[in-house]
């Protein structure tokens, strides 16, 4: 990415997108392109997989002090989103910012067990569904794997 992107006219916008790095790859990523902002759903699943490491404080933790850090293929990844996320609430009217990465005041307050994969399938009010439509939700396999890792 190096010499390809023009940070001063590059901007990122993801829509309930996982954890698709570490932090070394977060602080990276917002070092190329400093105008980063993650759209999250309220209770939306996507946005908590893979799961974080969480410490004492149930806060997640970088893990950028251990040997594990950047190691992809060891249960210690430490999947770590970059920072500024835009969260809006249920009503998807009512939003807050936070600006610190993983951040308990904004999507990271649910655990995995406390998200909705319906609030995936519903940004801006436009409901989408992984089969095309509304009909065909329930008959789709991962709607119905991710709701039994729930229910």
């Amino acid at each position: 990415m190096l010499g390809k992107i023009n940070p001063n006219t590059t901007s990122l916008y993801t829509y309930g997108s996982p954890r698709v790095g570490n932090w070394a790859f977060a602080t990276k990523t917002v070092e190329l392109i400093p105008t980063i902002w993650r759209v999250v759903n309220y209770r939306d699943t996507i946005p908590h997989v893979p799961t974080c490491m969480r410490n004492l404080e149930n806060k997640c933790v970088t893990g950028n002090d251990t040997k594990e850090s950047n190691v992809t293929d060891t249960l210690f990844w430490y999947a770590y989103h970059n920072w500024n996320v835009i969260y809006y609430e249920k009503d998807f009217k009512t939003y807050r910012t936070c600006t610190t990465g993983e951040n308990n005041d904004c999507g990271d307050q649910w655990y995995l067990i406390g998200t909705d994969p319906e609030y995936h399938l519903n940004y801006y009010g436009i409901p989408r569904t992984c089969s095309g439509t509304k009909e065909n939700q329930e008959e789709n396999r991962a709607f119905k794997f991710f709701r039994g890792l729930l229910d």
